[in-house]
């Protein structure tokens, strides 16, 4: 359901205005309308240091949950402080792993040449000694080097030959050995490299504590910096979207108020010196969007808001579409056993993910959809419960639905949901135009019923065939009269005419075509259970004949088979009801969408718990 709102205009004069804000949002019911299309420069620069700090936070709250030991070390300063700290942190974190990693790409290409010292090779030059370093492929290396010149082999590696060719000052240096090639001398040792790698890998290890530790007890700090922020940055967005009136005396500013929070706005503002005055929306106004639900129906918004807000002028679709999804979900996944697992999954999780309590509520919804579906056909792990020598399951074998009868349930729901959004449709045609515009919808209605009602009468003898004629032809006159002549009441009867017919040739294809598009339920159904009975049937053949090797074999066998069923039956049973909601269901109820969610002008909650922890 969607709150109505009431639209509030405010004159206040400039002194009071800080005051008058601070008020309103500590009121917190009134969503400011936006006049100004573009956010001022210092807005966008609170917005991108908002958006940083914000994903700062998320980064923190994964690291804090990975946290297996209490850090040692103690914080000071302020979130923004501590926040200034983690970022030079994570940029000397991110110099050291890039200077470490170079170091160790240093190790690697002087292992070749062993860890010699670099002062005595800096000696043997002071005595006149040069040492050059050469490699080449093994080969290309020829063995009368060494009977010619001075040649040290240093090491054989990948292929190549490292080694040294040592000259004497009164001797020529630049030997030239075919298809050699000479590398500089090397600067540091590998001793010196592997120094600097530990001392790299110790400031390292420290930055990662500091980080740990501001993630583990500086995150409540960085919350309310970025609280402060927000605050901010709302104050700036009101100031933004607020007229100066009277050359600056008198500022206005105007909000949308749900209508059960009036009363409780109407009683500050008479204590005020604020002029102000309150109205109904009028047509074509841009009005944001409260929704209203039960417990039931309000976890199924999530769901909803994949694809759009519905507009303020059209009915709500989340309760309508609620309880079929829910089936629709334990059709396609259709095993009481999986939807079991989804159930205690979900409820477990509860427990730990507080902040996903209505995700965890959807899924324990959804899970015991598929329970009670599951127990309906009669499927638990992929097994037939009717072959379990149980007197209760014996005694329902013959009620369980059949592949045949869930072929025929799932055409029946199609039919059953894209009637139901009709109607909807109607409903909502007629709260945004009016009623006159439904004749059309209601003609369609008459006649997809009317017919389909006196053929089945007619078809069981209910009904002689001279009276099913009769209610054929006049079903067809007043489905036709609303269908091609009365479909809008502002255009001529041409028009009406050639748009009826436009309208015909929509509704027959597209109406066959959404009624075929549920039997993707059937066949997401059976697939799953095909799968499940499938790696049944490999468990239990493929072990071997050994007293415990087989029973661990056939039950890593049966972990995985239908762990693997459960999952790709899981996406499936959740996509393709959504596809079955957004396309047909949306599609035949009217559904236009476009709207803006309410968002009031208020104090943040709180979000994150006090860890409680001593700095």
């Amino acid at each position: 359901m969607i709150v109505k709102m009431q639209k509030y205009s405010f004159l206040v004069f400039h002194t009071d205005y800080e005051a008058f804000l601070e008020e309103i949002r500590r009121l917190g019911v009134v969503h400011i309308e936006t006049k100004a299309a573009e956010p001022a420069e210092d807005m966008q620069e609170m917005m991108r240091t908002l958006a940083d700090v914000t994903q700062t936070l998320k980064t923190l709250e994964a690291r804090r949950n990975a946290i297996s030991e209490v850090p040692a070390l103690s914080l000071s300063g302020s979130g923004e402080d501590l926040l200034g700290k983690l970022k030079d942190a994570e940029a000397e974190l991110e110099r050291l792993e890039q200077y470490k990693a170079g170091l160790e790409k240093e190790i690697k290409q002087l292992e070749p040449w062993g860890d010699f010292s670099q002062t005595t090779v800096q000696k043997l030059a002071e005595s006149g000694v040069k040492l050059r370093f050469l490699l080449c492929s093994l080969k290309n290396f020829r063995n009368e080097w060494i009977q010619e010149y001075p040649v040290g082999i240093v090491s054989d590696h990948q292929g190549y030959r490292h080694f040294i060719l040592a000259s004497y000052k009164n001797e020529p240096a630049d030997v030239e050995l075919p298809g050699v090639d000479e590398i500089a001398v090397p600067e540091r040792s590998i001793s010196e490299l592997k120094d600097l790698v530990d001392e790299a890998a110790l400031k390292i290890t420290e930055l990662k504590r500091l980080i740990d530790t501001i993630a583990y007890c500086g995150i409540q700090d960085i919350e309310n910096y970025r609280r402060e922020l927000k605050t901010s940055f709302d104050f700036a967005f009101v100031k933004n979207q607020t007229s100066d009136e009277a050359e600056g005396k008198v500022k206005l500013v105007e909000g949308w108020v749900p209508k059960p929070n009036c009363d409780e706005l109407n009683r500050y503002l008479e204590t005020q010196t604020v002029a102000w005055i309150s109205r109904d929306p009028i047509p074509g106004e841009k009005v944001p969007v409260l929704l209203k639900n039960n417990k039931f129906t309000r976890v199924f918004e999530i769901i909803g808001d994949f694809y759009d807000m519905p507009n303020y002028r059209e009915l709500d679709l989340t309760p309508f579409f609620a309880p079929f999804y829910m089936l629709y979900f334990g059709i396609a996944l259709g095993d009481a056993g999986y939807g079991l697992i989804v159930l205690l999954a979900a409820t477990l999780a509860k427990r730990k993910l507080k902040k996903m309590k209505q995700v965890l509520t959807l899924g324990q919804f959804l899970g015991l959809g598929t329970v009670i579906f599951g127990l309906c056909t009669g499927t638990f792990f992929g097994l037939s419960l009717g072959d379990f020598n149980v007197p209760l399951f014996q005694s329902f074998k013959d009620k369980f639905i059949t592949t045949d009868q869930l072929f025929t349930l799932s055409l029946i729901l199609g039919a059953i949901q894209i009637m139901f959004g009709m109607f909807i449709k109607v409903a909502n045609i007629t709260i945004s135009q009016g009623f006159r515009y439904a004749f059309s919808t209601i003609g369609w209605i008459i006649m997809i019923l009317g017919m389909g009602s006196t053929y089945m009468l007619s078809s069981k003898g209910v009904i002689s065939e001279p009276l099913a004629g009769n209610l054929y032809k006049g079903v067809g006159v007043v489905a036709g009269l609303l269908i091609f002549v009365l479909n809008d009441p502002k255009r001529n009867i041409f028009m009406n005419i050639l748009a009826g017919i436009w309208d015909t040739y929509g509704m027959v294809t597209g109406v066959l075509g959404d009624m075929l598009s549920y039997v993707r339920l059937f066949a997401l159904g059976i697939s799953g259970g095909i799968l499940a009975s499938v790696f049944n049937m490999m468990g239990t053949t493929m072990k071997p004949d050994i007293p415990v090797v087989g029973f661990i074999i056939m039950a890593i066998i049966l972990l995985a088979g239908h762990g693997i069923t459960l999952v790709m039956s899981g996406i499936g049973a959740f996509v393709h009801p959504i596809r079955l909601t957004f396309v047909e269901f949306y599609k035949n109820a009217g559904f236009m969408g476009g709207g803006k969610k309410y968002s009031p002008f208020a104090t943040e909650p709180e979000q994150i718990e006090n860890n409680a922890v001593e700095k």
